[in-house]
Parts: structure tokens; C-alpha cells; sequence
């Protein structure tokens, strides 16, 4: 005859089993991971997203890499409101100290967590790789990573996979209101989608040339000709309007650069950027 199992079996699976509902919800995931996980991650979200690597080192796709530093750190700004211990470094500074590595981002801005990441085309296709990474120690650790192939046709997806991934890595739960101001801003158009990022790439440039500018002002109007209704577009030519006054001091551009502002603030009066 078989034996039966034991009690002390049964209080083990149902101690796994309560364990797994838990961890499902992230703010129980939090408690379980500071409770009896690795030291070194605490509910302090303090975050700096580094610049993404090219891989390939193919020049086209540099300038996308620099506009997904962009978009990444607005999207997770606009969830600072809904998580009271999160902040994120803006890209700018990131830019401006040059800092590329988790661990100079710790010791340049006090941060405990980093997104580091790449981009490599393959074909009609883009892989993404996504790494949270704790710097609370001496060692840098990898929390948790993701990869993604997507199609170019399907890129318009990108923006609101990568802001949910990285959601999830964080554990930050998103309500419905914080997944609808997240969507806002968004176009269904992938080739708007990529005209906008790699035009908000060529203005992270340094030194900034004209000609990138330049590129940066075509690159913008090439996605309102794809989506009229794109409002982060119209901002992105706003501030390529400001850029272009900064090299010119022609006041001409500050007046193009204030209406283009208006127009995203009158299609989305939340568009943080805009109003920035």
C-alpha cells in the first residue's frame, strides 16, 4: 500500500502556495523580497535610466538609442504621482555628466536602482534589452531583466510594453488612471512612433550641430504628417524650435517653438514635457 503523505508535506505546499498568491501582488512582493530575499533592495525607488547600447555601432540606429534614453525616463517620471518614495534622474543630467555605468550614476546621483539596456536591429526587427539593476552595495546586482523582439511595423507597441515591463520590475502597481495618462500621449502609427524618437535622438546630440537640429525639425514634422493628432510630436518640435533659437538667437524660432507647445498642451493639458 502507498503511504500517505505527511502533514508536515501538506503544511509545505500550502505554505508555497500562499507564498506564490502573494507575490503576485506587488506590494506583498515587496514585503516577501525585504523580508527574506538578498539585502540590499529597499521600497525607495531612486532611480537613473543610463544610455542604451548599440549594438552593431550602426550610426542610423545610434540616434534611436539616444531618443529611447528620452522616452523611457519621461514615461517613468509620470509615474513618480503614483509611487510616493519614487524619483527618477532626468535624462539631461544623465547626459550632461556623461554618466554611462550604474555605479557612476550611484556615486553621481545618490541613486539605489539603474536601467541599463540595448538596442540591436535584426533585420525588420528591433531587439530591446531592458536590466534593473541595485546599486545599494559596493557590487552592482541584476534585480530582473527583459528582452523583446518587435517588428519596425509594430513599434508603436514599444512605448506602453516597456513602460508596463519596467512597472513590473519595479513593483509598481499601475490603477487604471495611471495606465490611461501613461496611454494618453501615445500614437497608433508605427513609423510616427520611430520618426518621433529618432528626431528627439538628434537633440540629445553633443555638441549640438545644426544639422542635427535640422534633422531633429524634420524628423518631428515627418510624424505629424503620419499623426496630426500626435501631441508629444508637437512638443518634440517645440523643443526643436527652442534649439534652433539657442544656435540663432533669431527670435523667429521662439514664437514657432511657443505654438507648437500649445498645440500639444491643447490636445493633451497633462503632456508634462510640453508644459516643461
Amino acid at each position: 500500500a502507498r503511504r500517505m503523505p505527511s502533514r508536515g508535506v501538506f503544511g509545505v505546499a500550502a505554505l508555497v502556495l500562499i507564498f506564490a498568491v502573494l507575490a503576485a501582488i506587488p506590494a506583498s512582493r515587496r514585503a516577501i523580497w525585504s523580508r527574506f530575499g538578498p539585502p540590499g533592495r529597499s521600497d525607495a525607488l531612486h532611480l537613473a535610466v543610463l544610455p542604451f547600447e548599440n549594438i552593431g555601432g550602426d550610426l542610423a540606429h545610434q540616434v534611436f538609442c539616444d531618443g529611447m534614453l528620452e522616452t523611457l525616463t519621461s514615461k517613468l517620471t509620470e509615474l513618480e504621482k503614483f509611487h510616493g518614495s519614487m524619483w527618477v534622474v532626468p535624462a539631461s543630467e544623465v547626459r550632461q555628466l556623461e554618466v554611462t555605468s550604474a555605479t557612476e550614476a550611484a556615486g553621481a546621483f545618490g541613486i539605489n536602482l539603474a536601467i541599463t539596456g540595448s538596442v540591436q536591429p535584426l533585420g525588420n526587427s528591433l531587439r530591446l534589452a531592458v536590466n534593473l539593476v541595485s546599486v545599494e552595495s559596493e557590487t552592482p546586482r541584476q534585480l530582473d531583466s527583459s528582452v523583446k523582439d518587435i517588428r519596425l511595423m509594430d513599434i508603436a507597441l514599444l512605448q506602453d510594453q516597456m513602460v508596463h515591463e519596467l512597472a513590473g520590475m519595479l513593483d509598481v502597481e499601475l490603477a487604471p488612471d495611471a495606465r490611461t495618462e501613461i496611454a494618453a500621449d501615445k500614437t497608433e502609427f508605427s513609423a510616427a512612433y520611430e520618426a518621433y524618437v529618432r528626431a528627439l535622438g538628434y537633440l540629445q546630440q553633443r555638441p549640438r550641430e545644426s544639422d542635427d537640429v535640422d534633422r531633429a525639425i524634420e524628423g518631428f514634422n515627418h510624424a505629424i504628417e503620419l499623426d496630426p493628432d500626435y501631441g508629444l510630436a508637437y512638443s518634440g518640435l517645440g523643443s526643436a524650435y527652442w534649439s534652433r533659437y539657442l544656435l540663432t538667437k533669431d527670435s523667429e524660432w521662439v514664437d514657432l517653438a511657443r505654438e507648437n507647445y500649445d498645440r500639444a498642451v491643447a490636445m493633451n493639458p497633462e503632456l508634462v514635457l510640453a508644459h516643461v
